[in-house]
Order: structure tokens, then sequence, then C-alpha cells
């Protein structure tokens, strides 16, 4: 079978490197490529075509998510589910951010807003939202 070729994007080289490493122990995942910046890294993607590209969204060079909340604390079982959840097409989020989400619902069930809470969110978090629910 196949392996489930990765590009790695972070700019800290501790991170990118321990990623990789663990992604070695795998079996089924490799790591074919990393990259200090969201530049490079786009320069990589179109170079290498990887199945799956595993990029932090606050980088230099690139535009970050400044209005979402990410969690890079993740079990390293989650981070391999996640990355072969999105080989198959599938979303995924991790248990601690959904539980975040969670906790946010039941926070504004409480306090009984009836709006619509797509207005509370920018242009952004819509589009990430909808791109969620499209299974990016």
């Amino acid at each position: 079978m196949a392996k489930i070729r990765v590009l790695v994007a972070d700019d800290h080289a501790i991170v990118r490197d321990g990623i990789c490493a663990l992604l070695a122990l795998t079996g089924d995942i490799e790591a074919v490529g990393v990259a200090a910046n969201g530049r490079d890294a786009l320069e990589m993607v179109a170079k290498l075509s990887p199945d799956v590209v595993l990029m932090d969204v606050v980088m230099p060079l690139m535009d970050g998510l400044e209005a979402t909340r990410l969690s890079k604390v993740a079990a390293s079982s989650e981070l391999t589910s996640a990355i072969r959840s999105v080989y198959r097409g599938d979303s995924f989020l991790s248990p601690s951010i959904a539980r975040l989400l969670v906790e946010d619902y039941r926070q504004i069930a409480r306090v009984g807003k009836s709006k619509d809470i797509s207005e509370q969110l920018t242009n952004r978090e819509r589009e990430i939202l909808k791109l969620l629910a499209e299974g990016h």
C-alpha cells in the first residue's frame, strides 16, 4: 500500500523535526517535505504534490487566522488520525477543539440568544466553517 505523503509546514524547526520523526514511526505516513513559512509551503505543494499538508496557521510570509483559536496541543495519535482522516476526505476535529465548540454552544444556549450565530463570525470564520462542512 502506498504511503500517505505529507508536507509539514511550521516556522519552528523543533516542531517540524518532531512531527517528521513521529510520522516516520507510523509506517503508512511519510513526510515528503518541510517548509518554514507559507510562501515556501505553497511552492513545495506545487513541486511535491503531497496528499496532505499539515500547516501551522500563523507563520511568517503568510496570513494567519487572527480570529480563530487553534491549539497545537494534540497527542501524537490524534495527529496521525487527523492525517489519515483528511487523506480519506473526511473532516477531523481534535477532542479538545470539539469540547471547546460544544462548550461555546452550551454557553450560547444558556444565555438564550436567538440571533443567528453566523452573524457573530468573521468572514474568514464563515469561510472556514463552510470548508469544514464540505469536508476539507
